[in-house]
């Protein structure tokens, strides 16, 4: 709901969406519990380049390498944590991809 803070904390500090709960405490609607990595990379920023987002969406498969989800899908997100191991990975400001902003979700394969 506030894009800045989520462009923050998933393009610059290094987290991720490591899971979606629709209706946080069934009053506060829908949250992404987020997760960063313990790494060197992610302590120290990790910066994700909307030029390179860009050429990655261009060249790879949608549905198989990465899924673009619209900021407020909040059923379509709940869907694709219960079903899918893609996760919510970066946050893409509106007129990048599409005029509405959207979230870029990629396979987790550290999972089970």
């Amino acid at each position: 709901m506030n894009a800045p803070s989520v462009k923050n904390l998933l393009n610059h500090v290094g987290f991720h969406g490591a899971a979606f709960v629709s209706n946080f405490l069934n009053t506060n609607g829908p949250r992404l519990v987020l997760k960063m990595t313990l790494s060197p990379r992610a302590l120290m920023n990790r910066g994700v380049s909307m030029d390179a987002l860009r050429k990655f969406v261009e060249t790879r498969v949608d549905g198989n390498d990465y899924r673009l989800i619209p900021c407020g899908s909040f059923d379509d997100m709940d869907r694709m944590y219960r079903e899918t191991r893609f996760r919510i990975a970066a946050f893409v400001p509106g007129g990048i991809l599409d005029a509405a902003p959207l979230f870029l979700a990629l396979k987790d394969d550290t999972e089970g």
